[in-house]
């Protein structure tokens, strides 16, 4: 008996010394501080490493965002516009219309101190046309689109002495800068059709008028220009009419007529209450 309770102690002492190994050997391989500390060192470190990445593309994106919107801004500054998006401001764009009525997308031309591109300054504003007057005095200007008060247009041609002219082309000439020549725009027959603005009659009124806004300079050669601008609202189809001054039909001999008609009106005077 005394056998067997030995045997017993050390069956005993035996699972003992098995329960007490695997429990040193759990605990060495679970809590052991280096082991904890390597993995979190290695989760923070590669948490650390995916934030900068991401910190480090998004800070490339916004980058290539201004530098894209820098690019365009110098290829293509800022239209701006005026009279309620019906035309460009400034000199920096073309002041005409195109043939939908819209204001023109291209920039001024830079040799010529005109506001137009190229296009307009050779076919002129599409805000309105020139038609033959049904009385056979010749042609006359016509709104294309309704056109609101302040439109800007100009008129342009070459730069002048009068002494140069003829007496047809004195007939259409516009004052320059004082001791800079004249406007002549019959070098311009097709584009620069304000030139073809009637006078209006007894019973009429204008509708357009210069400014003292010129562009060019006393010297130019070449095309210059004077700034001109609606008074008033004019209606698609209406005359385009502008004062030529007290003495212009005196000094030629000539008598004022109304130049309206039923197809082509031109705005009447005023009454006065």
């Amino acid at each position: 008996m005394g056998g067997g309770g030995e045997i017993a102690l050390h069956g005993q002492s035996s699972k003992l010394s098995s329960f007490l190994s695997l429990k040193d050997v759990s605990t060495k391989t679970i809590n052991t501080p280096t082991t904890v500390q390597n993995l979190t060192e290695k989760m923070k470190t590669k948490k650390k490493n995916i934030n900068n990445t991401t910190e480090k593309e998004e800070e490339e994106e916004e980058e290539g965002k201004q530098q894209k919107q820098q690019k365009q801004q110098h290829q293509q500054p800022h239209r701006r516009m005026r009279l309620d998006g019906l035309q460009n401001y400034g000199t920096e764009y073309c002041w005409a219309l195109d043939k939908s009525g819209t204001p023109c997308e291209k920039k001024a031309q830079k040799k010529c101190p005109v506001p137009y591109c190229l296009k307009h300054l050779r076919v002129g504003d599409d805000a309105f046309s020139t038609r033959e007057h049904p009385l056979g005095i010749g042609k006359i200007l016509i709104a294309n689109f309704d056109l609101p008060k302040n439109y800007k247009m100009v008129y342009f041609g070459t730069r002048k002495p009068v002494r140069k002219l003829n007496k047809l082309r004195k007939d259409y000439m516009l004052s320059f800068w004082q001791g800079g020549g004249v406007i002549d725009p019959q070098d311009c027959p097709v584009s620069s059709k304000l030139q073809y603005m009637s006078n209006p009659g007894p019973a009429e009124r204008s509708n357009v008028t210069c400014t003292d806004r010129m562009f060019g300079d006393t010297r130019d050669e070449g095309i210059v220009g004077r700034e001109y601008k609606t008074t008033e609202f004019i209606p698609k189809g209406t005359q385009m009419l502008q004062f030529y001054g007290p003495q212009w039909f005196a000094s030629r001999d000539m008598e004022k007529i109304n130049v309206g008609t039923n197809k082509y009106p031109a705005p009447l005077k005023r009454k006065r209450v």
